[in-house]
């Protein structure tokens, strides 16, 4: 069918890609499914479920709870896996609608997508060896410090150890197998991917506490207002029906956060503004 679809338009002169309805959310609509970009390397947020070769997660969860608020009971998402350097290309080029892949608010990237309302709080850490002297970010001044490759916890190294070696990897496997070799001194990211990490294997663990104000957003393209209210009205859809604490008792937590009222729903101005006051943190 795709072959004659093709040859058709070739033959009456007609453009192979898509025609897009006059806004996002119509075009949704009228597909009937939404494409969604997510990880498939994170055991919380998205990852491969080896029983039935699905992406199973917390962003995953959330994605399909927001798609029942939009499209209906019996919505419907494609996910789209997404290397972290590609998480951003991924909408912008209208691969996919929304991406729901770890995606932390900042202001630079405010200038790139447009972002939802704050739907989880995290923070960056460090992995260390077990037998290391680092416990603070601040014990790494002069040392090699690994990062995901286009993440904001390889900016954040950059900017918080100007004198500090960056390598950045391509994801948390990476990154452990980094630190196992004596690539780098530590590896940084999110920490509950850190804690994950730390509890499969106990020649690492997790050194000091999180050390920025980091939230995650779903990211869109730069003027998909429609798309974008309708998400941030589905996240207080699923807030107010159980769905939302269902997802994170089953893959962040059991017990929920004490501040979850402080930044669940916090718009994404005032996130990014938080996560850059974090910065200069010491």
């Amino acid at each position: 069918m795709k072959k004659i679809v093709m040859a058709l338009a070739l033959a009456a002169n007609l453009p192979l890609t898509p025609v897009h309805a006059a806004d996002k959310l119509t075009e949704i609509k009228e597909r009937g499914y939404m494409i969604v970009a997510v990880r498939n390397d994170s055991p919380r947020f998205g990852s491969i479920n080896p029983e039935n070769n699905e992406i199973t997660g917390f962003d995953v969860d959330i994605t399909n709870a927001i798609a029942e608020q939009i499209l209906g009971e019996n919505a419907k998402v494609e996910f789209v896996p997404v290397a972290q350097a590609g998480r951003i290309a991924s909408v912008t080029t209208d691969r996919v609608d929304m991406v729901a892949a770890t995606l932390s608010i900042t202001n630079d990237r405010l200038r790139e997508v447009d972002f939802s309302n704050v739907y989880i709080r995290v923070g960056q850490s460090l992995l260390v060896p077990q037998d290391s002297k680092v416990n603070d970010v601040n014990d790494l001044q002069d040392a090699t410090v690994c990062a995901p490759l286009g993440s904001t916890p390889e900016m954040v190294i950059r900017n918080r150890l100007p004198k500090a070696q960056v390598l950045a990897l391509n994801g948390d496997s990476e990154g452990l197998m980094a630190i196992k070799a004596g690539r780098c001194d530590a590896y940084s990211t999110g920490f509950l991917s850190l804690m994950d990490l730390a509890k499969a294997d106990p020649s690492v663990r997790l050194a000091g506490k999180p050390f920025t104000y980091e939230t995650f957003g779903l990211a869109f393209k730069k003027g998909d207002n429609s798309l974008r209210e309708a998400v941030d009205a589905a996240l207080t859809g699923i807030d107010n029906n159980g769905k939302y604490d269902d997802a994170y008792r089953k893959w962040i937590a059991e017990t929920l956060p004490a501040d979850r009222e402080e930044w669940l729903g916090l718009p994404p101005t005032e996130a990014a503004e938080r996560y850059a006051a974090s910065l200069t943190s010491k």
